[in-house]
């Protein structure tokens, strides 16, 4: 789901991809078959998370690895009750626990948990706990027009900081088991609303209860406080003691029943396609698709079929590079290749734009590869389309994807109030008058180069620019964007003016792997 589009927000999602630091331990997947005897020597990355890369900004993001608890809050608004709602607090807590720390098998689909666990390769385990419900001392429309002048404040603040402290007012354990890595923030906070979502449907909700909401200003602020999206809390301050919240995902509990699904008893199945997407948000990621979606910019660079995209199937490799899940295998010279399925092993390649330069991090600019299989993760959106209309791709055959994930030094002009992009940044700057952040965006009004930040290149001959998209579709990938037996690469030229290095080959391909050749000009 889209995150708010605030100023304030724009800014504070440039600043979350600034670097802080590196480590240069090398990594790779273990797990894999087919590359235990290959030296480390021949992956990239240096162990960098997106957490690290936040705290340079001081923004907080949940790490990416290891044990992470995080607490979920279920709030109702005054005039939501769950009297007026229809609802149960002991089912509510128990549809939520599914959705959110289940087994597979007490979902449609995914828990949150169980989702992070098969995505990151056991890397990432996320557990946490499900508070009692929260009744808010004001209505949705009193709550909207908390909306103030100052571009970062939202509305769910307030919403947020009131349930936070009717929790620790009553809670009987350690509250700082949310903050494990003793920095004074809650490491990961969920707020769930339990009113429906805003949309065409619910519309009659509001019109009841507030005659004011007729007004164009208040609609369009409660539809934007009804969604779903991820948050920083920059009013708080850090609280070893007693916690603080900062980054935070706010969304409704009807998200729960959108994919429809059901029991072979008939019974409703929770769905965590939207809780799943915006996690992703608290680990730091950003959307892949366009805001500006529109005639003037009919592009939807990534292709839509990524979880990070339109809310569907397994991260691809680029999300898991950035989250330290994998470690490509660096092309430093021709030869084959060879990839197995990259949802079960993780397996990647990486063709730098220029490898003389490359800097041995996700932050430069470079092609990935990886064998797209429509299985595991990929499986059940590749069935059907998911609620949205999108489906995963059905077929096998080998994703490529063009990232310029480069970082530019921007500088703030306190006479002029704006920010001033200085070109691409070879080191790592953060200072009190610049810092480094990633350039590109995938919505052209964002991106601070021109650029887009992730393209899936497209194998289909009526593709243009690299990137595949259609005006009537949105710009859905299809199964012939995939790179099948015997496909070709030629030609392609960089952001940074490099041209190919190779001719690129698809040489073998069946449902148990892939092999690419790559053969000097």
């Amino acid at each position: 789901m889209k995150i708010k589009n605030l100023f304030g927000y724009i800014c504070i999602l440039m600043l979350s991809f600034v670097l802080s630091s590196c480590s240069f331990i090398g990594f790779f997947n273990s797990s894999t078959s087919s590359i235990e005897s290959i030296e480390l020597k021949d992956y990239a990355g240096q162990n960098i998370t997106i957490k690290m890369m936040n705290e340079a900004s001081e923004i907080r993001s949940l790490d990416s690895t290891g044990n992470q608890n995080i607490l979920v809050l279920p709030v109702c608004f005054k005039d939501f009750t769950l009297e007026y709602l229809n609802l149960k607090e002991e089912e509510v807590i128990k549809n939520l626990n599914d959705a959110f720390f289940g087994e597979s098998i007490e979902t449609g689909w995914e828990s949150v948990s169980s989702y992070y666990e098969k995505s990151s390769y056991s890397k990432l385990h996320i557990s946490g706990e499900i508070a009692p419900i929260y009744t808010l001392d004001l209505n949705v429309i009193e709550t909207s027009k908390l909306m103030g002048n100052d571009d970062g404040y939202d509305p769910s603040y307030y919403v947020l900081n009131k349930a936070l402290d009717y929790f620790k007012n009553n809670y009987q354990g350690d509250i700082s088991k949310f903050d494990q890595d003793k920095d004074g923030y809650l490491d990961g906070v969920w707020i769930i609303y339990l009113n429906p979502y805003f949309n065409s449907s619910t519309e009659d909700y509001y019109y009841k209860i507030d005659s004011s909401y007729s007004r164009p200003s208040i609609k369009e602020k409660v539809s934007s406080l009804l969604w779903a999206y991820t948050y920083w809390n920059y009013g708080t301050k850090a609280n070893v003691n007693s916690p603080s919240p900062f980054c935070y995902s706010w969304a409704s509990y009807s998200f729960l029943w959108d994919g429809g699904y059901q029991s072979e008893d008939k019974k409703s199945l929770v769905d965590s396609h939207t809780y799943i997407h915006e996690t992703g948000h608290l680990l730091g990621l950003d959307d892949y698709y366009n805001y500006d979606y529109s005639t003037k910019y009919p592009i939807s660079p990534a292709g839509g079929v990524d979880m990070m995209d339109n809310n569907v199937g397994d991260h691809n490799s680029y999300t898991k590079y950035l989250l330290n899940w994998i470690s490509p295998r660096i092309v430093k010279e021709e030869g084959t290749y060879h990839l197995s399925s990259f949802s079960e092993y993780g397996e990647s390649l990486l063709l730098p734009a220029d490898i003389n330069s490359y800097n041995n991090s996700p932050f430069d600019e470079y092609l990935l590869f990886e064998f797209y299989t429509p299985t595991l993760l990929n499986e059940l959106d590749s069935l059907a389309p998911y609620e949205n209309g999108v489906q995963m791709l059905t077929d096998y055959g080998v994703r490529i994807y063009h990232v310029d994930s480069r970082l530019v030094t921007m500088g703030y002009d306190f006479f002029k109030q704006t920010y001033v992009n200085k070109g691409f940044s070879s080191t790592f700057v953060n200072s009190d008058s610049s810092y480094s952040l990633i350039g590109a965006s995938n919505t052209p009004s964002y991106s601070q180069t021109g650029y887009y930040l992730i393209t899936m290149l497209s194998n289909e001959k009526n593709s243009k620019k690299n990137y595949y998209y259609q005006d009537k579709e949105e710009g859905i990938a299809t199964n012939g964007c995939l790179y099948k037996n015997n496909s070709r690469i030629d030609s392609f030229t960089f952001n940074n003016g490099s041209s190919l290095k190779y001719k690129i080959e698809i040489s073998s391909l069946s449902e148990e792997g892939v092999d690419i050749t790559f053969t000097s000009f």
